[in-house]
């Protein structure tokens, strides 16, 4: 539908509908983050990147020097006691000559 069609099913409604499909637009904007129609994509991906940062901190409390603080996640990960060593030939070849990095 465009928004010609959308502004003239709203006029063929009754008062009483109009004011009904006024009271939901209102409560759908207050219920999400409205987005300034100038804003782009990359402005609101860092706008929302800075929202989680935020959380971040007033859950983790605040960085350190720049970092997280040592440990933060310690007790979290198991790292496995075979993890540096060296991966099967098979799937050695699917990166040398795979679908991760196809000859040219």
């Amino acid at each position: 539908m465009t928004v010609e069609e959308i502004k003239d099913a709203i006029a063929q409604l009754s008062a009483e509908e109009r004011e009904q499909v006024r009271e939901f637009l209102v409560r759908r904007g207050a219920e999400e983050q409205e987005c300034p129609p100038e804003e782009t994509r990359e402005q609101r991906r860092d706008r929302q990147l800075a929202a989680i940062i935020q959380k971040d901190r007033e859950e983790f409390g605040p960085l350190i020097g720049g970092q997280r603080p040592f440990g933060l996640c310690a007790g979290q990960l198991k790292v496995p006691d075979d993890f540096d060593d060296p991966l099967p030939e098979e799937i050695l070849r699917l990166f040398e000559d795979g679908p991760v990095f196809p000859s040219e």
